[in-house]
């Protein structure tokens, strides 16, 4: 007897999957605008940066 996952199941671990993989994305961008914005400051000290 081969037992399947619930369709309510599945659909909530695809949400799961959802999330990691947002939060994953943004660590990674927040890392690179990170390292793009103090390697311009050091190349340009008069570089200007803002959150808007």
């Amino acid at each position: 007897m081969r037992l399947q996952k619930k369709p309510s199941s599945l659909h909530s671990e695809q949400r799961s999957h959802s999330d990691d993989v947002r939060v994953l994305y943004q660590k990674v961008v927040g890392q690179l605008i990170k390292m793009a914005t103090e390697k311009g400051c050091a190349a340009n000290p008069n570089l200007k940066v803002s959150s808007e």
